[in-house]
């Protein structure tokens, strides 16, 4: 595959919906509603990661891998400013997205961004970086064993990984409220899991790291509120925002049930009424998560 070429095919694993990669470059313009939940992870991924091994470590140069809207980035820049940062992304949009970041946030140089699939970091020479981050793309994307060790492959001795995993193999908060949406229409209704399970539960994700070649490996579980207004803010992001996740939920309904996604919205604004408002209407949406620190 080029390294510089998204897929624009399905992708999963045995037991996982197929999810299309190319939807993220879509799904960048409006990625910012993610971001409100991910940055103040992206802010403690990148003060331990700089504790393990400071930035300002001598020749040294990060990556952020999968950076998507370059909020991981942002963390790294605002701890230390004049780090070298290469920002990858098999995203287009995503790219376009982190750039439009680092000028509206007058990021100190150097630093570069570059179309890569994660999978084969095409033209970054192994033993180059010394700080190998990302942040919640590994547990999506296709081939994660393969991404590892390409993060693995580019580390200095000595280097640290700093990564961010769901700890979840769907998102709960969405698939719930499907699922129950769903089987008001259709009881045997079945929703596989969207991620990849080695790669989201926390033990299994120890070993993948240390088969990938990482010592030292350290996790801290993540609970988080993914805080809405109202459900009609969950549904406008569920049904027009366009995440390649839902999307792929939202294609298992249409296909098992030969219906539109008029039939199900009602049904699952009920559902996440139910499961997730609180007093006043706001909606808290559960998450897991897990960030980690490991060595080379």
């Amino acid at each position: 595959m080029s390294s510089t070429t998204p897929t624009t095919t399905d992708t999963a694993a045995p037991g996982e919906l197929p999810m299309r990669m190319d939807g993220w470059t879509h799904h960048a313009k409006t990625y910012s509603n993610v971001e409100r939940m991910t940055y103040p992870l992206a802010i403690e991924l990148a003060e331990w990661t700089d504790s393990v091994l400071p930035f300002t470590t001598p020749n040294s140069r990060v990556l952020d891998n999968g950076c998507g809207g370059g909020v991981l980035g942002s963390a790294i820049k605002s701890l230390c400013p004049t780090v070298p940062l290469l920002s990858t992304d098999v995203s287009a949009g995503m790219i376009s997205s982190a750039r439009a970041r680092a000028e509206k946030e007058h990021w100190h140089p150097p630093f570069e961004f570059k179309a890569l699939d994660a999978r084969d970091l095409d033209g970054v020479e192994s033993e180059s970086i010394t700080h190998s981050m990302s942040q919640y793309m590994i547990s999506l994307a296709p081939d994660p064993d393969q991404i590892a060790k390409e993060m693995h492959r580019i580390l200095k001795p000595g280097g640290v990984l700093g990564l961010g995993t769901w700890a979840m193999v769907d998102y709960e908060c969405f698939y719930d409220p499907m699922l129950i949406a769903a089987r008001e229409t259709i009881p045997d209704f079945d929703l596989p899991g969207l991620m990849h399970e080695k790669w989201t539960d926390i033990e299994k994700t120890k070993g993948a790291l240390k088969e990938a070649g990482f010592t030292d490996v350290q996790v801290r579980p993540k609970y988080i509120e993914w805080d809405y207004p109202d459900v009609e803010s969950v549904m406008h992001y569920v049904f027009e925002e366009g995440n390649p996740g839902v999307e792929a939920y939202k294609r298992s309904w249409v296909e098992q049930s030969g219906k539109g996604l008029d039939e199900i919205q009602p049904k699952f604004a009920r559902a996440v009424k139910e499961l997730y408002e609180k007093d006043g209407g706001k909606v808290l949406l559960p998450v897991k998560a897990a960030i980690w620190v490991a060595r080379k």
